[in-house]
């Protein structure tokens, strides 16, 4: 979901005497991610507006993180300056910063950036709290689609110079600068400035006000050829800064994968069967936080339980299930202290899955999958670096055929129009399949290259047939042959 993030200043340009009007020709700023190693926000949409003569300029700030406004001549009154920008509420939110949380509120390794403090903050209290933990973890595993308090973005003023035809460090220009929020009191210009004691739950820092701020500039010189306003853009729940890279990099994903994921394959599944499949992680050491999307055939299993694991801390508040209907699996775990992280260089069951087949499944590799598109699948180690998961599907003992083909199954039946064969072949064989009556007469025939393993092949156009039983033969080019029946009733 994309969500409009919305930041609005007011810039109050004061007059006295004959400095009544300000002449300037642009507005520009710059738009900082902190603090990130390329620490631009672009695309982020821009309004200066005239509030007296309702004049406005539009744009969009570059990748450079740069934005220039030209306004009209003969500026007089307050100026508003909003900042929009269109987001994916989960960009470069992941269970690693679950983890620096839980870490924080526990006093073994607080959060000392004041950013990311604020960052962590994201039910907005002005505070870091195990309800900070609980709505962010929701907004990963899809149980919720945003944070209806606040905003994914968060801005905050960084410095605001007004620069003249002269040089400002020369004394041309006399002026001051004073911040306040709406209530008038003193707001810094960096708004850093706190003493952050070791080891607090809740760390001070100044608010990041959502009503709008009030600039008041004094200037004993009125021809300004461009006035700055910047802010840094701090991304609500990313305490780690991982979204710094998303916003800057069009490159392919470089990360390592590795087939750390691991489930067992049995073998043939037959339909209504009943099995407990492990999920398992290994050969990533030091891993502290892990997180993947499954998916899983909604065709071919039905979901019925989800049982714990090898895992402490590990329960069912850490799976996303909302869109199971799809076969969307979401999960995430992260280490409740760092004297509690499993040895991952050995295989550590995450969680066992309690499925029901369907129909039958010859491969668990054609019905499981990690799937990015369902959620970012990544392992951290304690510095949050990532390593990107995939899944490895292990065969248990190879598929045995008693007869050279079989038919499994059939469905429905009785049947209406349309007739599915589930048919298992020792060998790559081109089938011949026959519809007879009772009497012997031939009323449907159907080809169907099959492969080796298990075929599904649909008998279509069977409403035109007469209600009644019916035969099924099947065919080989070598001559072997299987039959069934089933029923023809509208």
């Amino acid at each position: 979901m994309m969500q409009k993030i919305t930041l609005i200043f007011y810039l109050l340009v004061l007059s006295f005497g004959a400095q009544a009007q300000i002449t300037a020709t642009g507005f520009a700023g710059f738009i900082d991610y902190m603090p990130g190693p390329d620490p631009y926000v672009p695309g982020v949409d821009i309004t200066i507006e005239q509030l007296q003569t309702g004049d406005q300029c539009n744009v969009v700030s570059t990748a450079t993180n740069f934005y220039q406004c030209v306004l009209p001549q003969n500026i007089d009154g307050p100026l508003k300056v909003t900042a929009t920008k269109d987001q994916f509420w989960l960009d470069g939110v992941t269970s690693f910063d679950l983890l620096r949380i839980q870490w924080h509120i526990l006093q073994l390794q607080p959060i000392l950036e004041p950013e990311s403090q604020i960052a962590a903050d994201a039910n907005n209290s002005g505070g870091i709290s195990t309800l900070d933990m609980v709505f962010l973890r929701k907004l990963i595993l899809f149980v919720i689609p945003e944070l209806t308090f606040t905003d994914p973005w968060r801005f905050l003023p960084t410095w605001t110079v007004i620069n003249v035809k002269g040089n400002i460090t020369n004394g041309d220009v006399d002026f001051q600068e004073h911040w306040s929020d709406v209530s008038g009191d003193p707001y810094n210009i960096t708004p850093f400035n706190y003493d952050a004691p070791f080891g607090l739950e809740n760390f001070e820092y100044p608010a990041y006000l959502d009503v709008p701020l009030e600039f008041f500039w004094l200037s004993t010189n009125n021809q300004f050829d461009l006035s700055y306003f910047s802010f840094n853009a701090i991304k609500v729940g990313d305490i780690n800064f991982s979204n710094s890279q998303m916003l800057m990099s069009n490159d392919a994903d470089t990360r390592e994968v590795k087939p750390a994921v691991v489930v067992s394959d049995p073998g043939l599944i037959k339909r209504g069967e009943r099995l407990t499949v492990p999920v398992t992680l290994g050969g990533l050491g030091g891993t502290v936080a892990w997180q993947f999307g499954l998916w899983l055939s909604p065709d071919d299993f039905e979901l019925l339980d989800i049982e714990a694991g090898d895992l402490s801390g590990f329960t069912k508040e850490n799976f996303g299930l909302t869109e199971l209907d799809e076969g969307k699996i979401r999960a995430l775990w992260f280490a409740e202290r760092p004297d509690a992280v499993p040895d991952f260089n050995s295989e550590q069951v995450l969680f066992n899955l309690v499925v029901e087949a369907k129909r039958n499944v010859l491969n668990l590799s054609e019905s499981m999958r990690i799937d990015e598109d369902i959620m970012l699948s990544e392992a951290y180690n304690a510095t949050g670096q990532p390593t990107g998961l995939d899944l490895t599907i292990s065969q248990a003992a190879a598929n045995t055929f008693e007869q050279a083909i079989q038919l499994m199954d059939q469905y429905p039946n009785p049947v209406q129009d349309q007739l599915t064969l589930e048919v298992l072949l020792e060998q790559d064989a081109n089938l011949d399949i026959e519809v007879v009556d009772l009497l012997g007469n031939r009323s449907r025939a159907y080809t169907h290259a099959g492969t080796k393993g298990l075929n599904r092949v649909v008998l279509d156009q069977l409403n035109a047939l007469a209600n009644g039983t019916y035969l099924i033969r099947i065919m080989t080019a070598d001559g072997q042959l299987t039959s069934s029946q089933f029923i023809k009733m509208d």
